[in-house]
């Protein structure tokens, strides 16, 4: 019936089973109908397989098949409208059976049709490559970029009962490429070995076995880290990947590289898809009165002549972190300084505050809550998980905003080059005359507080910019100026750039800081907040006396961009639940070793290995003695029999040289064919047929043992390729070739 072997039937008829149970899985999970929907798709198979024998045409068939299904849709309606089959068997089971045999429907002509099409078309087939590998990424797609949580109907089994995912999803991709290939060897005229699939299986399972599940992850992470210490890469504020830019030259550091050209931090951007980079576990409940939590990675305090870039002199913004933290937490010990020398704040202006980060994305240094104090090392509570965890002891503000209007700017013990270097902003008067003008606005009370003037020029960006990350501005040779005195559409880049240069121009201390900024309603009453690469951000501070750095960020009312895209809250949650885990808050059934598929499998594969090993060699020594034993047996065996081993002996001898009994072939013949090379062959086949055929109780030649010698002598002088003389020898199985 079919030139195709049944090997690609049988693997056929197990896969678009699968993959419209898959399918109808994921869109409605009531069980009944994923099965209704594999059944189909099964018929679909054994229809098409007993059709490829005859003379259809692929467009009758199409035809046909577009009529059966209008012709059971319709059927189905009429039932549903015209009959009292739903009155009886109720609404509730009438709408499963329905939507049970829709699925049914449409997954036997589907599969029909593109069956039918791959055979007869090699546009077909590339039809349903397409068609089954769209199953399989539109299963598991919901799972990319960092949501683990995804797709539901999947993960949520896994997780209650305390297993990773990511193996399941491994082995479904592995079945994936299994799928593929067979559809793009399953062709007309294209004869495979029935081997093909196992050994593709056993490959991928190898595959999986050898590489370590956290090494397959790093494949795809989006940026690394590098070496501590050192420019590795790093989100830019829209989330974007770059490498930082190094500073200009300052008191006692070297020029850095002219040749050396840097990522343009003004140039048009694309709003990146969203996906986690790290998890934050608040230890007590807070809410910033801005509205937004600002995690602090880096500042950039310099002036260049164009932009503000980060100062390479160790004088300046030593608040931040230049390497993660090593020491963990103990009442004793003391805090490592990580290149940090933090501002002291007026502590009734400020509450104590412990968070932990647990990093999903390699960042070059930490992040902390501002105003970071501290860090602290921990072990990672789950290194499949996460890349790194630490604590992070925070100064967070309490106080109103009203309570800072007395703060002077700066600090008394700034030395001049600190007033200067925190100050110093374009030459270009109009953003002087810019500042004055709105401080000019003000109330006469306010103009003598650093704050309320920061305030005003604030609510003045907040009202006059347009937020998006296409701006007019980019490619301008000075882009603040022409972004703040032009038409103000920009991102986040020039909003901080203009408000620092504005608070600078009216003499307030000011600085960029990077990293990221999540709005506080979207913790909401837990305790954990998710932080996405979406969430990267570049925000102003200035500096207040008492206060530090505080951040006076710049909120444009205009906005061109799209919303971004809500947290999932039950992801936030689990990744909290991860993060918080810790070998003095473990609980007593935590500490039951955990389920590792990967491990198991590789203990499984090491038990099948060795097992099979092992067989192999048993069942070697045994054949090989049952060999020897067949050489040895005429020169034991007594009575008619002896002819019989004797002439099995010599058998064996021309099997390992190998050479056999053909099936239609008589021993007198085979005998024969060897008369040249074998002639005491044919006297011992005579011998041999008169005992076994002749009368019972007849006695045995006394020529069997000589001509068997002579047999023996024979083919030791007979021409074999050496090779084959030797693995003679050792072959175990040359014995079971006899006839």
């Amino acid at each position: 019936m079919n030139e195709r072997p049944r090997s690609f039937w049988v693997s056929l008829l197990l896969l678009w089973p699968a993959l419209a149970f898959l399918n109808q899985y994921l869109i409605t999970p009531a069980a009944a109908i994923p099965l209704w929907a594999a059944l189909g798709a099964g018929l679909a198979v054994v229809a098409w397989y007993f059709s490829t024998g005859q003379n259809f045409r692929c467009r009758a068939i199409l035809v046909a098949l577009v009529v059966f299904w209008l012709v059971g849709s319709g059927l189905l309606a009429v039932l549903d409208r015209a009959s009292s089959l739903p009155l009886t068997i109720g609404s509730d089971r009438w709408v499963l059976f329905r939507q049970a045999l829709q699925a049914a429907l449409w997954a036997f002509c589907s599969v029909a049709a593109l069956r039918s099409l791959s055979w007869r078309s090699p546009l077909g087939s590339v039809l349903e490559l397409a068609a089954a590998g769209g199953i399989f990424v539109t299963a598991l797609e919901a799972h990319r970029e960092g949501y683990i949580n995804r797709p539901f109907q999947l993960v949520d089994p896994l997780w209650l009962r305390g297993l990773d995912p990511t193996p399941l999803f491994l082995t479904v991709g592995s079945l994936a490429l299994v799928a593929v290939c067979t559809l793009a060897a399953n062709r007309p005229g294209n004869r495979r070995p029935w081997w093909d699939l196992p050994l593709m299986l056993l490959l991928l399972v190898g595959l999986y076995l050898v590489v370590p599940s956290n090494q397959v992850k790093q494949i795809f992470e989006k940026f690394g880290m590098g070496k501590p210490g050192g420019e590795e890469n790093r989100l830019s504020p829209e989330g974007n990947l770059q490498t930082p830019a190094p500073p200009p030259p300052s008191k006692g550091q070297g020029k850095p590289d002219p040749n050396k050209k840097d990522k343009d931090p003004f140039e048009d951007s694309t709003k990146p898809k969203p996906y986690p980079v790290a998890i934050v576990v608040f230890q007590d409940d807070y809410t910033p009165p801005s509205g937004a939590y600002y995690f602090r990675e880096t500042s950039e305090s310099q002036y260049n002549g164009i932009n503000m870039v980060r100062s390479n002199d160790d004088r300046f913004d030593r608040d931040n972190a230049q390497g993660f933290p090593t020491r963990y937490y103990d009442k004793e010990a003391q805090p490592e300084e990580l290149g940090m020398r933090v501002p002291e704040l007026s502590q009734w202006n400020f509450q104590k505050l412990d968070t932990r980060v647990a990093l999903l994305d390699l960042h070059p240094r930490p992040f902390g809550l501002i105003n970071p104090q501290h860090y602290w090392a921990v072990s990672n509570p789950d290194p499949d998980r996460f890349q790194k965890a630490y604590d992070v002891e925070s100064l967070v503000l309490t106080g109103e905003y009203r309570q800072l209007i007395p703060n002077k700017a700066g600090e008394e013990s700034w030395t001049a080059d600190e007033w200067s270097h925190y100050l110093q902003g374009p030459a270009d008067r109009r953003y002087k005359e810019l500042a004055e003008s709105i401080i000019a606005a003000m109330p006469e009370a306010g103009r003598s507080s650093p704050f309320m003037k920061a305030v005003y020029i604030k609510k003045w960006l907040d009202e006059n910019a347009t937020y998006s990350l296409k701006s007019p501005s980019s490619r301008a040779a000075d882009p603040v100026s022409d972004y703040l005195f032009g038409e103000r559409i920009g991102y986040c880049v020039f909003t901080s750039h203009s408000a620092c240069y504005l608070y600078r121009a009216a003499g307030i201390p000011a600085r960029i800081s990077d990293g990221y900024m999540v709005m506080a309603q979207q913790r909401g009453a837990g305790s954990s907040l998710l932080i996405r690469n979406s969430d990267a951000h570049s925000w102003p501070e200035i500096y207040l006396q008492g206060v530090g750095w505080l951040d006076l960020d710049i909120a444009p009312k205009k906005n061109l961009e799209p919303e971004k895209e809500q947290v999932d809250n039950n992801l936030q949650q689990m990744m909290g639940d991860m993060a918080r885990k810790d070998k003095k808050d473990r609980r007593p059934e935590d500490d039951r070793p955990p389920l590792d598929l990967h491990k198991m499998a590789v203990l499984f594969l090491k038990v099948v290995v060795y097992g099979s090993a092992g067989s192999v060699l048993v069942g070697w020594a045994v054949l090989l003695l049952w060999k020897v034993w067949r050489r040895r047996a005429p020169f034991w065996t007594p009575g008619p029999a002896q002819a019989r081993v004797a002439y099995i002996c010599v058998l064996d001898r021309l099997a390992e040289q190998g050479t056999v009994r053909r099936r239609d072939e008589s021993c007198e013949e085979f005998a024969r064919r060897l008369g040249e090379e074998l002639p005491a062959l044919l006297p011992l086949v005579r011998v041999h047929l008169r005992l076994r055929l002749g009368p019972p109780g007849a006695q045995p030649d006394r020529e069997v043992l000589p001509l068997l010698k002579e047999c023996l002598s024979q083919l030791r002088r007979r021409t074999v390729v050496g090779w084959r003389r030797y693995w003679g020898w050792l072959d175990p199985i040359s014995p079971l070739k006899v006839r």
